[in-house]
């Protein structure tokens, strides 16, 4: 039940920001492969940062307990886990998928793991409003206990 309740909690908090958080993102503007019209990418930049201040006292503060024993990772954890981003093995309509390692304190290998980030890239496309719902979605059947033998955690 608790599992629930955390995926209900962080629905609201998603509904709540819509897509704004990932689409508005400074990685978004960097990794285009065109530039927006003269002024538009200073605008955005200015709009990145305003989200992001926003984001630091709410949505990112938001403490969920674990979901189906899942751990939360930082950003630079994940960095350091597949390697700053460099080999991704998979790319979907969402995000990407990529090879990484979970090591200890001393460096040693510990586990294998595949992590998905979501993508959200200039310009704006419709169905990234779907993306906050996706996501939940996505972590309800991953961490639920009647998960498909196909599946990974």
């Amino acid at each position: 039940m608790e599992r629930l309740e955390s995926l209900e909690k962080l629905r609201k908090e998603l509904a709540r920001w819509g897509d704004e958080p990932f689409f508005f993102q400074k990685d978004n503007y960097i990794k285009v492969s065109y530039r927006l019209f003269r002024g538009y990418g200073d605008s955005f930049m200015v709009i990145c940062e305003k989200i992001q201040e926003r984001m630091q006292s709410s949505l990112w503060r938001m403490t969920l307990p674990p979901l189906g024993g899942a751990k939360p990772y930082r950003f630079d954890d994940l960095k350091d886990m597949i390697e700053n981003f460099d080999w991704d093995i998979l790319k979907t309509t969402y995000g990407r998928f990529y090879e990484g390692v979970i090591r200890d304190d001393k460096g040693v290998k510990v586990q294998e793991v595949t992590i998905k980030t979501w993508d959200f890239f200039c310009p704006r496309q419709k169905y990234y409003a779907d993306h906050p719902y996706t996501f939940c979605n996505e972590l309800e059947i991953l961490t639920g206990e009647d998960l498909h033998p196909n599946l990974i955690r």
